[in-house]
């Protein structure tokens, strides 16, 4: 995959996390009895965004390499 496809793909998966981050934060507000639940689901999510960020700026700082990520089905 190349790098434009990486990186497009990184900015894809932030943005999903913040979206269902948002998603939750919208139940918080809809559902009163459950609020405080719905509010840390959110929370969590706003920190995968921020570590799949973390990820992308060490991809373009050149500290890790996608070509080095490997993942093997076991």
């Amino acid at each position: 995959m190349d790098k434009q496809k990486i990186d497009e793909l990184i900015q894809l998966l932030e943005k999903y996390e913040l979206s269902i981050a948002t998603l939750y934060e919208t139940f918080a507000s809809v559902l009163p009895e459950s609020k405080n639940t719905w509010l840390a689901f959110a929370g969590q999510e706003r920190i995968h965004a921020k570590w799949i960020n973390a990820l992308h700026k060490h991809l373009i700082d050149g500290k890790i390499s996608a070509e080095q990520t490997k993942f093997t089905v076991q």
